[in-house]
């Protein structure tokens, strides 16, 4: 386990001086409320979220709340993540407490590991809280809450740790020997022992010392624990990610073979040996970003594969990517770089958007686009989602990862059938209509909620339409989809009613998280198909 950082869930001043603490200006916090009874008071939870709640494994379920904690939980949000005591010492305080809800969030630094010992505990926190709680037994294993939702009856995991790992996963091809060491973002690592494949607790993003420090620290914990030596080895097939940095490390130190496996591929995988399916599906991989075989980042992907090869069917269309990874922290950048992408310079703004970003700072951004200084092309959902969280106003400027599309999800109103036209030619997916639309929309008074639903049926109807084209013209019968992308439940449980109602089978990834947290699964899959004799 680890250290958690803890204060009474309807104290706003403590909740504040939380923030403060952990150095995090918006991302929402967790609650652990007193029993179910009280939780039920201030969330909304079925049948199958209730199980998720009380069972052993005890993770962090995102439930629709219906009563404010304090404000500065999940400013902006109508939903909250939700847990029930799972140590006798959560019971203890709860029995000398009068509050229903504690928040409980991992006792660390921003962007820094879990404490897990009580010289970390004291050189992140001492001084900053009011006490450090100190246990007489060892946390020999950094390992953070698991986090999942319910997309339509289906439990989907979020973050796959504590409770949940090391359960392996039953494998019906051989993968003993390989270790994936996964991507870069919400990081874990895989490794295969006979005919299963135990895949390590979160790890996070390895951006930072720290971090990369307890991935590394894991890999070798597990290699301990298992008995494992590895005969192969499988990565991102990015350079600059520190996980294929390091398989190229121990590559060069054993002389073992590496497989470098590209991102949204090893996404589709992970779903299909989810389900154990070996036939050639058509896969939906929506995310962010990931290096694409063109040298571009791809992130908006229609493949036709197995688990030894694929084939790109159609794409979201490339746009500029100005500043780089800049542009996924700013999406305001994005917005600008869509409508300079359809229309140039006579490209118009809605009302505000000028004002709230800056005249300058647009014309700037236009500018380096034009000449193309540092300005890489993406095909990314994930900036498409962020455009348009963006120029409703929803989100100019990330505080935490993914924070514009959540607010795109949260704002959407509940219009199921309303949507914009794409184009589609040559396998290419313009979204030219699409902002034409939103922009008509928002200049004629249409409210935020609906403009929001209407991105999303469009976004909905669009992977039906593409993905039925695809079955038919390539044999195929199933659909999987995934990438972090997926997280979004109005998103995941449209389309599952969708494809319901065209008979379309359609597998969401559920046991191995949608986010890049399933990428080692699927690195795995893979080299295990393309080691596999025939």
């Amino acid at each position: 386990g680890g250290y958690h950082l803890i204060c009474d869930a309807l104290n706003g001043e403590a909740v504040a001086r939380l923030r403060a603490i952990k150095q995090r200006d918006s991302k929402p916090f967790a609650v652990m409320f007193r029993d179910m009874e009280h939780l039920r008071h201030y969330a909304e939870a079925g049948p199958v979220e209730e199980d998720c709640l009380s069972s052993w494994r005890r993770p962090i379920v995102l439930l629709k709340q219906k009563k404010a904690l304090a404000d500065d939980i999940n400013r902006g949000m109508r939903t909250l993540g939700c847990m029930l005591p799972y140590m006798p010492l959560h019971e203890d305080w709860f029995a000398a407490l009068d509050t229903p809800a504690l928040v409980m969030t991992s006792g660390n630094l921003s962007d820094y590991p879990i404490a897990i010992t009580p010289d970390e505990a004291a050189e992140q926190l001492s001084g900053k809280v009011a006490l450090l709680l100190h246990h007489n037994r060892d946390i020999h294993n950094r390992v953070d809450d698991s986090v999942l939702q319910v997309c339509g009856g289906q439990p989907c995991l979020v973050r796959r740790s504590r409770g949940y790992v090391p359960e392996p996963f039953f494998a019906d091809i051989p993968v003993e020997g390989i270790l994936a060491f996964g991507a870069e973002k919400v990081n874990t690592f895989a490794l295969g022992k006979g005919d299963t494949i135990l895949q390590s607790q979160y790890i996070g993003d390895l951006k930072n010392w720290e971090t990369f420090s307890f991935y590394t620290e894991s890999l070798d914990r597990f290699r301990h624990l298992f008995r494992f030596t590895p005969s192969v080895l499988a990565c991102d097939m990015h350079p600059d990610y520190l996980s294929s940095q390091e398989a190229e490390r121990v590559a060069a130190r054993t002389g073992l073979p590496l497989l470098k496996i590209q991102h949204h591929h090893a996404h589709a995988a992970a779903c299909m040996l989810e389900y154990g399916l070996h036939e050639k599906v058509v896969a939906i991989v929506l995310d962010g970003t990931g290096l694409g075989d063109d040298g571009k980042v791809w992130g908006g992907e229609f493949f036709l594969c197995d688990c030894k090869e694929y084939r790109r069917l159609s794409h979201f269309e490339y746009v500029p990517l100005p500043g780089g990874d800049k542009a996924a922290v700013e999406p305001w950048r994005m917005a600008v770089s869509y409508l300079w992408h359809y229309w140039g310079d006579s490209a118009r703004f809605p009302e505000g958007f000028p004002e709230r970003v800056g005249a300058d700072k647009i014309r700037l951004l236009m500018t380096m686009m034009e000449r193309g200084v540092n300005t890489p092309y993406t095909s990314g959902a994930g900036r498409l989602f962020d455009a348009v969280a963006s120029l409703l106003g929803l989100c100019d400027v990330s505080t935490h990862q993914a924070e514009a599309p959540v607010k795109l999800e949260q704002a959407a109103g509940s219009e199921q059938s309303a949507r914009y036209p794409v184009i589609i030619k040559e396998g290419v997916i313009s979204f030219r209509p699409l902002f034409e639309g939103l922009l008509n929309d928002w200049a004629s008074g249409v409210s935020v909620g609906d403009l929001a639903a209407r991105f999303h049926n469009t976004m909905a109807f669009l992977l039906l339409d593409e993905a039925a084209r695809h079955l038919q013209q390539t044999g195929a019968t199933r659909v999987v989809i995934s990438g972090g992308c997926f997280q979004n439940k109005r998103l995941t449980e449209q389309l599952q009613r969708l494809f319901a109602a065209k008979g379309i089978p359609l597998y969401v990834p559920g046991r191995i998280p949608c986010n890049d947290g399933g990428v080692a699964v699927g690195q795995l899959a893979i080299a295990a198909s393309r080691n596999k004799k025939d």
